[in-house]
């Protein structure tokens, strides 16, 4: 009951990678998604074929199957080797995301907005990084110690300027 609620809900398709992208011993999918009995196994071949077409989303690939994605996450979490197919297909998207990001830092009309994006996310090291929103700016202790022979609690407070 579940999956065939959950496989008519409708949702957003990925873009399936470049074919010179994807390995060239991939299974071929099925034409048509057919609903996976809860009980039939999943198929370890089908199911890379489904990651890497999926680009690592493994809701994406469940859909490609008729599965459910906490069924296939199962699935590869107990397999390494589709633990590292997924790993490298995932790669391989963020791979193709930089590509994006050096285009559009080549882009005159894009390039100033990017570069600005891309140093608040991968500039730290270089002093870019958004600064953090909070700072400690003092710390007070209070509370009654064994000095005064008494056991207490020691309590440590921020304070902050705003």
């Amino acid at each position: 009951m579940y999956l065939a609620v959950w496989l008519a809900m409708p949702r957003r398709r990925a873009l399936p990678p470049p074919a010179e992208d994807l390995p060239t011993d991939l299974a071929p999918l099925p034409a048509a998604i057919v609903p996976h009995a809860h009980d039939t196994p999943l198929d370890r071949e089908f199911a890379r074929s489904a990651i890497w077409h999926a680009s690592g989303n493994l809701s994406h690939a469940a859909d490609l199957l008729g599965t459910s994605p906490p069924r296939l996450a199962n699935f590869v979490r107990s397999d390494p080797y589709l633990q590292r197919e997924t790993s490298h297909a995932r790669q391989l998207l963020a791979d193709r995301a930089e590509a994006v990001l050096l285009d559009s830092l080549a882009d005159e009309n894009t390039r100033l907005d990017t570069a600005k994006w891309l140093l608040e996310r991968r500039g730290a090291e270089r002093g870019y990084a958004s600064p953090i929103k909070q700072q400690p700016t003092a710390v007070s202790f209070q509370g009654i110690g064994p000095a005064q022979g008494t056991k207490g609690a020691l309590q440590v407070r921020w304070e902050s300027d705003t």
